[in-house]
């Protein structure tokens, strides 16, 4: 085993656990009520996240002609989701 395959078994996935643990323990009531009160903020969120931005990167690649490898990574990055705050 080499050092990176330690350090991407070994030290990113507790790293990960931790900031997704961190970032759970962030939340607030306030902000799950929220999610309640204001579902049309959320469902457009989900929209524009989950379907319009890869639909962008599908229709950008086509655009500028990328090999299907950058087209496939640059899709797969749209729909990954976003970062915190």
């Amino acid at each position: 085993m080499t050092l990176s395959d330690l350090f991407y078994t070994a030290v990113i996935p507790p790293a990960l656990a931790t900031v997704m643990l961190g970032m759970g323990l962030s939340l607030t009531i306030g902000d799950l009520k929220r999610v309640v009160v204001f579902p049309k903020a959320v469902g457009t969120g989900l929209i524009g996240q989950l379907l319009l931005l890869p639909a962008l990167a599908f229709l950008l690649s086509v655009v500028l002609g990328s090999s299907p490898v950058i087209a496939a990574g640059a899709i797969m990055l749209a729909a990954c989701p976003g970062g915190g705050r």
